[in-house]
């Protein structure tokens, strides 16, 4: 089969999750993730860049970056199976990114700008790159790996994404949201589990947001522990070889 340059089929970088597995190149590694930081006993969130956990440094940097065994001030797990004590001693030695996979992230510009989840997709996209930050947070942040933003999920629903009247969470009408069952069967990142996304939530400093178990996003306090979807984009020159990213037949590239 003729490789395929992602830049002639995309046009520019392309968002890979790494919840799907590119051959054996890139390995699922989902582990529980502290948002938040403590100044004089008031809670408050902060962004990727800025917290107790540093959720930067851990996938930029450290075992999981680095494929390798060491402290972490995160807990270091496989989806659900973990324990909550800090610091951690992870192993990473065949479970996290390879040399080969680390050339061919690109590094790029994350946008922090918090959300309301009462919005369609669109609004919350332009959210997502809005000025609109907790005091002393900053509004974009530069790296390799970081979390999904909520528009990743709700752009994936091919049945909803584009219906305006369909909100991320829709308190009053759950038919109107991500919880309808023609949202969920197209949505390719609903997993029925939830998991943290990049953006905090834009009323409440100490909340962050992430999609539940019912296939809608909401927020929760900044403290509470909590599965992650990393993200990367890959370089321009990476090339697709096969695959239709299904679990049976996962895209590779190389």
């Amino acid at each position: 089969m003729k490789n395929i340059n992602l830049k002639e089929l995309f046009k520019n970088k392309t968002t890979i999750y790494l919840s799907i597995v590119l051959g054996l190149l890139l390995v699922i590694g989902v582990s529980y993730a502290y948002f938040s930081i403590t100044v004089n006993g008031n809670e408050e969130a902060k962004d990727i860049t800025v917290t107790t956990g540093n959720l930067s440094l851990y996938y930029n940097s450290g075992p999981y970056y680095n494929r390798t065994s060491g402290y972490t001030e995160l807990t270091c797990s496989k989806w659900h199976d973990t324990t909550r004590s800090k610091p951690s001693v992870c192993n990473y030695e065949s479970n996290a990114l390879t040399s080969e996979a680390k050339n061919q992230i690109s590094s790029t510009k994350w946008y922090l700008g918090s959300v309301n989840y009462d919005r369609n997709a669109k609004e919350i996209y332009i959210q997502e790159r809005s000025t609109n930050v907790n005091s002393g947070n900053k509004q974009t942040w530069d790296g390799e790996v970081a979390l999904i933003y909520p528009s990743d999920y709700i752009y994936a629903s091919s049945a909803c994404y584009n219906d305006n009247t369909m909100k991320a969470n829709n308190v009053s009408d759950s038919s109107k949201d991500y919880r309808n069952e023609k949202c969920i069967n197209t949505n390719w990142l609903f997993i029925g589990a939830w998991y943290w996304v990049v953006s905090l939530n834009s009323n409440h400093p100490g909340n962050a947001m992430f999609v539940n178990i019912y296939g809608n996003v909401d927020y929760t306090s900044s403290i509470n522990y909590g599965s992650v979807r990393q993200s990367l984009y890959l370089n321009a020159n990476v090339n697709y070889v096969s695959g239709d990213g299904t679990k049976s037949n996962p895209f590779v590239i190389n």
